[in-house]
């Protein structure tokens, strides 16, 4: 496999490959901090319903050991 896929090291001037990648990131990085905010927060719901279910079962084992 090659080693500059991108072909960077053909680049004649890295200042400006330096500030076109960095507005890149500028366009990107936002969109993909949003993305992984919004998953983890829905993540976060998933496991607070996890969670929950979980105590609804550990407290249902509990009744049926207290009343068996």
């Amino acid at each position: 496999m090659e080693n500059d896929v991108l072909g960077f090291g053909n680049v004649e001037d890295r200042y400006w490959l330096a500030l076109d990648l960095f507005d890149v990131r500028l366009m990107i990085e936002p969109e993909i901090v949003t993305w992984a905010c919004r998953k983890a927060t829905d993540m976060m719901r998933w496991i607070g319903l996890m969670n929950n279910i979980r105590a609804c079962a550990d407290e249902i084992v509990l009744n049926d050991i207290v009343y068996s």
